[in-house]
């Protein structure tokens, strides 16, 4: 995992880890922002009763011309 994200994070694109948007929704949140790529990106989070993490899921987010 190290490996991975070290090189992503050594040259992140220009706008990179940009917050888009941040939506509550009735089972969770969905956090709208630029990958290290510059790409919009969509992370949908759950929480449990108790406010912690319970399911985490993305998709890349494609733009409509």
């Amino acid at each position: 995992m190290e490996w991975y994200w070290r090189s992503k994070l050594a040259g992140p694109a220009a706008g990179a880890f940009e917050i888009d948007a941040l939506c509550p929704e009735p089972d969770g949140v969905s956090l709208d922002y630029r990958g290290y790529d510059g790409k919009p990106v969509r992370t949908h989070f759950r929480f449990n009763d108790a406010g912690k993490i319970t399911l985490t899921g993305f998709a890349t987010i494609k733009q409509v011309a």
